[in-house]
Order: C-alpha cells, then structure tokens, then sequence
C-alpha cells in the first residue's frame, strides 16, 4: 500500500511539472489575466467617456452646435416643412444624431442617421441605440426648440447618443487587450520553451563538432529537462567508453609489444641451432627435417613482424601519416626498382607496361614510409605466393588524374605454398586508406591482382592557381 502511495504521489509529482501541465497552467493564467485585463481596460476607457465626453454640459454643447448647423442648411436650401427628404439627408449626415419636428403640438416628423436605410456603422462596430419610445421620452424632458422654415416655424428636439459608439469600441479595445494578455502569456512559455531547446541543440553540436568534454546543461524537472539529463548521460558514458578503449588499447600496445619480443628472441635462438645442427648432421633425413624445422620457424617468425606490423597500422588509430609532395618519376623509381631487381633475382620474370610516361610535371603528396611499406607487403606477397612459371605483369597507367601500379601474378597451386593470413593485404589496405589512395585487390579464380591508384598533382596546374592569385 504504501509503494502504491508512493507510485501515485511520484506519478502526480512528475505530471504536476511535466510540460503539458505547464502549458495548461499557462492557458489559464493567460485567460484569467486576459477577462482582469478586459475589466480593467473597458471601466478605465468607459470612466474616461463619462468624465469627458458624455457629461451634460458637451452633450449640451454638440446639441446647440447642431441645430444652428442645422438652421444654417435650412436657411440656405430654402426648406420648407414639405421638404423632408431634405431634412433626412441632412440627419443621415450626421451620426448618432435623432431629430424631432412638432408641428400644432403634433410630432410632425422623426428621423435619424441610424435608421434602418441608413450607413451608422463606423469601423465594423455595431451601435445598439435607445427605442423610440426612449428617444421621444429623452426629447420630452430636454425641451424644444424652434427652427425656422420657409413656410412657418417648427418646434424641434434633438438627442445626440455618440457615446454609445465610444462605449461599443471601449468593449472592442478591452477585447483586444484580453486577448493581447493571453497571447502574450503563452507567447512567454513557448519562448522559454524554445530558448531551453536552442541551448540544447547548441550544446549537442558543441559535443559532436567541438568538444566531447562540453557539459550538455539541464533545467527543471520536465521532459525537456529529462532529456537534456539524458542526452549529458549519453555524453558521460561515451566519454567513458572512450577511455577504457584507450586503455584498453594502451594495454594491448604493450602486450603485443612484450609478446613480439618474447616471441622473435627464441625463434631467432631457435633458428641459430637449427643452422648448427644442419652444418653438423649428416644424415639426409635428419638434414630433411631440420629444412623444413627452418622452414616452420621462418613461418613463424614472418607470423610474428605481420602481426606486430599489423597492430602498429590497425592498434593505434592516433597516427597521422606526414603527407609531403614528392616527384612522381623520382619516387616510383626509387620504389619498384629495387624490388624488380630482387623478383628477378629469385627467379621470377617482370613485365613492365608503361602506358603513361611519367615526367617531371607530375607531383604525387603522400607519407612516402607508408606507401612504401604498402609496395614491400605487395612485392612479399608476390614472392610468397606467385608462380613462378608464369611472368608477374605490372601495369602503369594514367586514369582519370590517378597513377594506377596494377600487379597481375599467377596463383601457386594448392600445397606448394602455406596458407595466408592475409595480415599483409589487410595491413596495406589500412595504409591506403589513411593515405587516401585506393587499393583495390582480386584473388578470384587463378590470378591474383592489386591495384593501388595514387591521385597526381600537376604543376602546370598549380602554376596556373598561382599566377591567379
């Protein structure tokens, strides 16, 4: 019972601060201030027509100034009490105005400028005017007054119901404020919302872009805040995988160290009394079996620097290969040429096809160590590997600004050779791609093939860059 309390009061305690209840509790803030502001805004402007526009004295005022207009328009139209289309436009001229003509003690003639055929509505505000009955009650206790036409003398009243238009646009003004009110509130939260947002998208481009140590920051107990809690989580324990990969890395480092030496210093050992004990045996099944005992620790021992080799390129991602420019003819020369020598020494026939003459325009930028030792693992595996009845082509050419060395060798037959590791390839491939050149090999059917392109640098074209700059 008292976990499910507990489950109960987390669950309201999460929903009480959780954004769909902070919106909600926005909203009806935003609406209670929006009907105190519509309050507050239509007593402030009605207080203000009372005080200052709808008193008795400037009703009194816009009344005496409308019949001497009035007397002025009769006088100078010739109206006589005929004339009450005349009369009518002049009513309809003007707005919030009802006009009364007695004549013989009757009510001769009513009108005004807010009647049913008439245009009163100013600015799309509606005005709700008195009865007649009121405006005849309103005309009674206000007096009568005489207006001169040309065939006698009328008596006249008028009332004036101009603040009723001010009272109709106080009530549209205090609408748009309240609105105003609500919009604005809400308009808070959701700014507040995307402002924490932007923070976190900030901080999470800081972490991917620039700095993996940058703190994601967090604020309040709500889903955004959850996840910014979350998102810094991620952060934490990504930074922690890191650091045991790297100690992880640096402890392999160190093993793989310690077990190339400790396995390199006995097979040299061992490799040492093999050749003492062939210069001393005589008999040929014993001289059989300490070449092919040379032959397994020779295996081993190349097993051994692959590996080593192999971890120095895979193991340590840190390194950075020290690209330089380097003459294409220059370098190319000085790498195949003592290999070629030295297949041809171990009985091997080279072909050499130059489909691109390389000349001194050329410019290669690469880390010529690396490139080098992706050569020396191709040549060894050449010499491992291909059969020597069969010539080793290699193949120069110009493709696409690239310079492609493409080895074609054919395969030695099952049983003559050991079986590969493949360490030697694998490591070459890592090399090309951290030098940024493209090794591509084929060890389909008999033939095997690595082609290794290399992109040029030309220095008619680097001239030309220079002149325009």
């Amino acid at each position: 019972m008292i976990k499910l309390f507990g489950k109960i009061k987390s669950g309201l305690k999460s929903l009480a601060y959780s954004l769909k209840a902070r919106m909600l509790f926005a909203i009806c803030l935003g609406s209670a201030a929006g009907v105190l502001a519509y309050i507050f805004l239509r007593f402030v402007i009605n207080a203000g027509i009372n005080n200052y526009y709808n008193t008795p004295d400037r009703k009194e005022e816009r009344i005496e100034e409308y019949f001497v207009e009035l007397q002025t328009y009769i006088d100078k139209n010739e109206i006589s009490s005929l004339d009450t289309a005349k009369i009518t436009s002049w009513v309809r001229q003007k707005r919030h105005v009802y006009l009364f003509l007695y004549k013989d003690d009757e009510l001769f003639y009513s009108g005004g400028s807010y009647d049913p055929d008439a245009d009163v509505t100013g600015g799309g505000v509606t005005v709700d005017y008195p009865t007649l009955e009121e405006m005849m009650e309103y005309a009674d206790q206000n007096g009568l007054r005489t207006l001169s036409l040309t065939d006698g003398t009328l008596l006249a009243s008028m009332t004036d119901f101009a603040e009723y238009l001010y009272y109709d646009i106080a009530n549209l003004v205090s609408l748009i404020g309240a609105i105003g009110t609500l919009a604005l509130i809400v308009i808070i939260y959701f700014y507040d919302i995307t402002k924490r947002l932007a923070m976190l998208s900030s901080d999470v481009t800081v972490v991917s872009e620039v700095n993996m140590n940058h703190k994601i920051r967090s604020h309040g107990t709500d889903e955004l805040a959850r996840l910014s809690a979350n998102v810094e989580n991620m952060r934490a324990g990504i930074l922690e995988n890191l650091e045991r990969e790297r100690e992880a890395r640096d402890a392999n480092t160190e093993l793989i160290t310690s077990m190339s030496h400790d396995i390199r210093t006995p097979l040299t050992v061992l490799i040492g009394y093999l050749d003492i004990m062939k210069m001393q045996a005589d008999d040929e099944t014993m001289q059989t079996y300490i070449r092919e005992s040379q032959k397994t620790a020779m295996r081993l021992k190349e097993l051994s620097d692959d590996m080593f080799r192999y971890f120095l390129v895979y193991g340590n991602s840190e390194i950075e290969p020290d690209m330089i420019e380097y003459d294409a003819l220059t370098l190319m020369t000085q790498m195949l040429t003592e290999h070629s020598l030295y297949l041809k020494e171990n009985g091997y026939t080279l072909e050499i096809s130059n489909g691109t003459e390389l000349s001194k325009n050329m410019l290669i930028i690469t880390d010529a160590p690396k490139l080098m030792r992706i050569i020396d693992n191709l040549y060894s595996n050449i010499l491992k590997y291909a059969d020597k009845s069969y010539p080793i082509r290699l193949i120069i050419n110009e493709e696409n600004e690239r310079l492609c060395l493409t080895f074609i060798n054919r395969i030695l037959r099952e049983g003559e050779h050991a079986e590969s590791s493949g360490i030697g390839l694998k490591t070459s491939k890592r090399l090309a791609q951290m030098l940024g050149v493209e090794l591509i090999l084929n060890g389909e059917g008999e033939e095997f093939s690595a082609k290794l392109a290399l992109p040029l640098v030309y220095v008619r074209d680097r001239g030309d860059k220079s002149n325009q700059e």
